[in-house]
């Protein structure tokens, strides 16, 4: 028994050796596509990182642009930085035929970013609609309510006042200076009627006729404005949703005009020393408020 656990092993021929270098030779033909695998994963996971923040920062663009929209001026490009991502918007407004009623409003925004130093872009464009309505600053001196139609003729007046159906003004009506009118209907002024140093604010049409005047005033038409015969508008600052109708020999003379439609003229109609209309969309007041709707909100 003690010659054989003492005889020495001669038939060893190098077996741990050639195992160790098979599973060296297994080993480098795993481990390169694993570190080949690995790397990918990161590569990708970085991409999805960058595209995350850029699909974060293009979306972020969409709500400022629709702040812009509610509170102008309105600019075409906006150029904010956003979750390190640069990012570009777009906005345009949509001409569609037919046109929406006034004062109504479609834009198109596009909104791209990229995240800062990488290399893939993210875009999403939105359609949304713009619709503005008139509200009664709180605290704004409305000393009287009238329900239904108000008729005013004669030498009668009116100051602040909120007119729930239309007003019409004849004869020789008149408001008092520094007042506040706002008429929920249509606002029709006839022969000498007269509105000077006030707020006018109209839900529907104003149709000025005859010799009617309007100067020194801030009027805010959400329909459209006719101005007829020998009527005549000035030193003022004019907001029409819809078109301006201009006939006969009506005159529109030093004012500031933001139109949402079409401008006509008939006749001798004309303006005077004023600025071309401003787009509506540009023109914010507190007595205007810009409710928006999402029409449309897709990753392109």
């Amino acid at each position: 028994m003690k010659k054989i656990l003492h005889k020495p092993i001669r038939d060893e021929r190098g077996g741990v050796m050639v195992l160790a270098l098979i599973l060296l030779v297994v080993g480098g033909l795993i481990i390169a596509p694993l570190m080949g695998f690995m790397s990918t994963g990161l590569i990708v996971a970085q991409t999805d990182l960058e595209k995350m923040h850029e699909l974060y920062a293009a979306d972020a663009g969409i709500e400022y642009a629709i702040w812009r929209i509610k509170n102008p001026p309105i600019p075409a490009t906006l150029n904010p930085t956003v979750n390190n991502a640069n990012v570009v918007v777009n906005i345009t407004r949509v001409i569609s035929n037919p046109a929406p009623p006034p004062p109504h409003r479609i834009f198109r925004i596009t909104s791209t970013a990229t995240v800062i130093g990488g290399e893939t872009t993210t875009t999403i464009e939105a359609h949304v609609a713009m619709t503005m309505r008139y509200v009664v600053p709180e605290g704004h001196p409305i000393h009287e309510i009238h329900k239904g139609d108000l008729h005013v003729t004669g030498t009668e007046t009116i100051g602040n006042i909120y007119v729930t159906g239309n007003l019409n003004m004849t004869d020789r009506a008149s408001s008092r200076p520094n007042s506040t009118i706002i008429v929920k209907g249509n606002l029709n002024m006839r022969d000498i009627t007269r509105i000077r140093y006030s707020t006018i604010i109209v839900g529907g049409n104003l149709d000025m006729r005859n010799i009617a005047r309007i100067r020194n005033s801030t009027i805010i038409v959400l329909g459209n404005l006719d101005v007829r015969g020998a009527a005549r508008i000035r030193n003022s600052t004019i907001v029409v949703g819809g078109n301006l109708n201009m006939r006969g020999d009506a005159i529109i003379r030093n004012s500031q005009i933001y139109l949402g439609g079409i401008y006509t003229t008939v006749g001798n109609a004309r303006i005077i020393g004023s600025l071309p209309p401003h787009p509506l969309e540009n023109y914010h007041s507190r007595h205007i408020v810009r409710d928006i709707q999402i029409l449309s909100w897709q990753n392109n």
